[in-house]
């Protein structure tokens, strides 16, 4: 039985968000602190000598951007596209992911 109130396409609240755009949110702001706690903590000068605190940081780092990527990039294709923000917030995570992957790979 309905209860009178209109939903959205998700099912959700009309002026709620899906549950898909706000994991993506999510998921940035995470690997953005963690990129940025490594940044900061990495050494300028020299290899880089990383404690547990760092180690962990760039691995939940790519994680998060991961877990950002792909579901948005899969909401934003069966939708044909979204809203402008949620857009760039999977493009963000798509960029984190990248250069993470690519920080594993070439820097050990």
């Amino acid at each position: 039985m309905s209860n009178g109130k209109p939903r959205g396409k998700s099912g959700s609240e009309p002026g709620s968000p899906p549950p898909a755009e706000v994991l993506v949110w999510v998921f940035l702001a995470v690997a953005a602190a963690a990129t940025i706690y490594f940044l900061l903590r990495e050494p300028e000068d020299g290899p880089a000598v990383l404690d547990r605190a760092m180690a962990q940081a760039r691995v939940l780092a790519l994680a998060a951007a991961l877990f950002g990527a792909v579901p948005g990039t899969w909401h934003i294709l069966t939708r044909r596209g979204d809203r402008n923000l949620f857009a760039m917030a999977v493009l963000f995570n798509i960029i984190l992911a990248s250069y993470w992957t690519l920080r594993f790979a070439l820097v050990p």
